[in-house]
């Protein structure tokens, strides 16, 4: 399990984006490094951390197609509502307004149903 430092994490992340160094393979050296520590990880609460660092990262380098490609790898592997709605925000600032209006309302929807069952009411209300 990867113990996220997010301070140290923010820190490296910045001095390499500032370094503008790459990869072998040309991609961004912050890329590599969050790929790389996403590959190793099985922790989920960590894969969830570094998929939202990814699409962060790519999307203050200004690739944001490559920023909706990982926030739609993160809604696949954990289908939560707040994974839909980076998808409908990166939709959004790629001008794809219709599809992020579409991806807002069935994150709205899911979140609606989640509130109105009893059963998932109840428990949390009892934690």
């Amino acid at each position: 399990m990867y113990s996220i430092d997010d301070k140290l994490l923010n820190s490296e992340l910045r001095r390499l984006r500032e370094a503008g160094t790459s990869s072998d393979y040309g991609e961004p050296s912050g890329i590599a490094l969050l790929n790389d520590m996403l590959s190793r990880s099985t922790d989920q609460d960590d894969r969830y951390r570094i998929y939202q660092y990814l699409v962060s990262e790519l999307t203050l380098q200004g690739d944001l197609a490559g920023a909706l490609e990982w926030a739609r790898k993160r809604f696949l592997e954990f289908k939560d509502i707040a994974s839909q709605g980076a998808v409908a925000r990166t939709l959004l600032e790629l001008a794809r307004n219709s599809e992020a209006l579409s991806e807002f309302e069935l994150a709205f929807r899911a979140a609606v149903k989640t509130l109105m069952n009893p059963l998932i009411f109840s428990r949390s209300r009892t934690r």
